[in-house]
C-alpha cells in the first residue's frame, strides 16, 4: 500500500486584471504541483525488511497521538520490528517461534502500538554464540527497537553484550544470572536465575531426605554458574555434592558420565543440561540399571516425559509457568493448538516467550516515542505487569534500575502417570 494524503481546496472568485493573468496561471500551475508532489512523498521510515515484511501503509505521524485506550481497529501503517534470535536446533525452539507468532498476530488484530502493526524478524542461531551476535547485527541494521532471545543462557549471554554495545533493548531467557546480575542497563530477563534454581535443587532434595548428590550439567552458560551455589546451600542443608559431569552441546552418549555419577553413591541427581543430553542420560541410567531421584529445570525437562518412557516416571523439576487451569494459559493453549495442532504443551520455556513479547509491547506502548532509547526506559520503568503465562497465578512483573529481573520463584512438579502434577 502506499501513504496517500487528500487535499481539500475551497473554490475562490478569482478577479484579476487581463494583464496579469499569465503571471497569475503560472503560480497557480507551481502551487498545484507543490501539493500533488507533496501527496505522492514516501513517508520517512525504515524499509521494510526483504523477510516477509508488510509494506508501509502510512506514515507514523498517521497514528492517534493518544493510545492508553485499546484499539479496536485492526493495525496499520509501518511496522515496528521486533528482532527474535531463537535457536532452533533445541527441543523447544520451534515452539518458541510458534509462541511468538501467535501472540504478534493478537497484538496487531487488538490495533498494535500505537496503531501500528508489529513485526517480528527471526534469525536461528542454532546455539551457536557466534552465529547468535552476528544475527543481533544484522538484524540492528534493519531497524529492529528491541531483540527478544536467546532460549538457552549461553548465547543470551552474548546477545546481552552486543545489546549493550548497540544500545538495544534485549530480554532474554537464558537462566544465568550474569544475565541481570550486576544489572545491565540494556538488558531484561524472566527466566527464574541460577541462584532460584539452585535452592529449588537443593532444598527439594533435602525435602527428600537425601544426603549426597551428583550435578549432571551443560559446559556453557549456566551450567558451570550452578556449581558454587549448589555447593553453598548443599552445604547449608547438610547435602554433599559427590559428583559433578558435564557434557558439550548435542552429546548422544553420556554413558562415562552416568557410570560416574552412580559410582559415586550419590542417590539425587540434580540435571541443567539440554533435553538431548538429558534424554541420552535416561537411556544410560537404563543401561546401568540405575534410577536415582532426578531433578531439574522445567524448562529443559518439561517436554521429555513422553518421548524418554517409563524410567521418567518420579522425575522432578522446578517450573515456573502457571497452572494448566488458569483462563489465561488456557486460552494461550487453544491459540496455539489452533496454528499448529502438533504443538507440544509440556514444554515450558515457550510460555517465556510470550510474556517477553508481551512485556516489550506494553514498554512500547507506554514510551512517548519507538525508538530504542524509550523503549529501553518504559521497560525498565514496568510495574505490577500481570504475567500472562509464567510465574504462579496472580504473578506480576516489575523491573527497576536496580532489578532488570523478573523470574518468578520455582514450584516443584513431578512427572506422574503421563503428565506434570503438583509435588507434595
Amino acid at each position: 500500500m502506499t501513504a496517500g494524503y487528500t487535499v481539500k481546496r475551497r473554490r475562490r472568485r478569482l478577479t484579476v486584471k487581463r494583464s496579469s493573468w499569465l503571471p497569475t496561471i503560472a503560480i497557480l500551475l507551481l502551487i498545484s504541483t507543490a501539493i500533488l508532489g507533496c501527496s505522492n512523498a514516501s513517508p520517512a521510515a525504515p524499509k521494510a525488511s526483504t523477510a516477509g515484511s508488510p509494506a508501509a501503509s502510512a506514515p507514523a505521524a498517521s497514528a492517534p497521538a493518544t493510545s492508553a485506550k485499546p484499539d479496536t481497529a485492526k493495525a496499520s501503517g509501518e511496522p515496528i520490528k521486533i528482532g527474535v534470535i531463537e535457536s532452533q536446533n533445541i527441543q523447544y525452539g520451534p515452539n518458541y517461534v510458534t509462541m511468538l507468532k501467535v501472540k504478534a498476530k493478537q497484538i496487531n488484530e487488538a490495533g498494535g502500538v500505537k496503531g501500528r502493526p508489529i513485526e517480528l524478524l527471526f534469525e536461528d542461531s542454532a546455539m551457536d554464540v557466534s552465529k547468535a551476535t552476528s544475527a543481533a547485527r544484522r538484524l540492528a541494521e534493519q531497524g529492529v527497537v528491541a531483540l527478544i532471545g536467546d532460549n538457552i543462557s549461553a548465547t543470551s549471554l552474548a546477545l546481552s553484550e552486543v545489546a549493550a554495545e548497540l544500545k538495544i533493548p534485549h530480554i532474554g531467557d537464558g537462566a544465568a544470572t550474569g544475565l541481570t546480575q550486576p544489572v545491565k542497563p540494556w538488558t531484561f530477563a524472566l527466566t527464574p536465575n541460577s541462584d532460584t534454581m539452585a535452592k529449588a535443587y537443593i532444598g527439594r532434595s533435602a525435602q527428600a531426605g537425601h544426603k549426597k548428590v551428583g550435578y549432571f550439567y551443560t559446559d556453557s552458560g549456566s551450567g558451570p554458574e550452578l556449581i558454587p551455589l549448589l555447593t553453598k546451600y548443599a552445604a547449608q542443608a547438610g547435602i554433599e555434592v559427590v559428583e559433578k559431569q558435564s557434557t558439550t552441546l548435542n552429546q548422544n552418549d553420556v554413558m562415562v558420565q552416568a557410570t560416574k555419577l552412580k559410582a559415586s553413591g550419590a542417590t539425587s541427581i540434580m540435571i541443567q543440561n539440554n533435553p538431548t543430553e538429558i534424554a541420552a542420560l535416561y537411556r544410560a541410567f537404563d543401561a546401568l540399571g540405575w534410577k536415582p531421584h532426578t531433578i531439574g529445570a522445567a524448562g529443559s525437562m518439561g517436554g521429555l516425559g513422553k518421548t524418554v518412557g517409563p524410567s521418567y516416571e518420579g522425575t522432578e523439576i522446578a517450573d515456573w509457568w502457571i497452572a494448566d487451569n488458569n483462563p489465561s494459559v488456557q486460552a494461550i493453549q487453544k491459540a496455539v493448538l489452533a496454528a499448529d495442532p502438533k504443538y507440544n504443551l509440556d514444554l515450558s520455556m515457550p510460555y517465556l516467550a510470550w510474556d517477553d513479547l508481551m512485556i516489550v509491547v506494553d514498554a512500547m506502548k507506554r514510551a512517548k516515542t519507538i525508538d530504542r532509547a524509550a523503549i529501553r526506559d518504559a521497560m525498565e520503568s514496568t510495574k505490577d505487569l500481570p504475567a500472562e503465562a509464567v510465574g504462579p497465578p496472580g504473578w506480576k512483573f516489575t523491573f527497576s534500575p536496580q532489578s532488570h529481573y523478573g523470574g518468578p520463584d520455582m514450584p516443584i512438579k513431578v512427572w506422574k502417570g503421563g503428565a506434570w502434577v503438583a509435588a507434595k
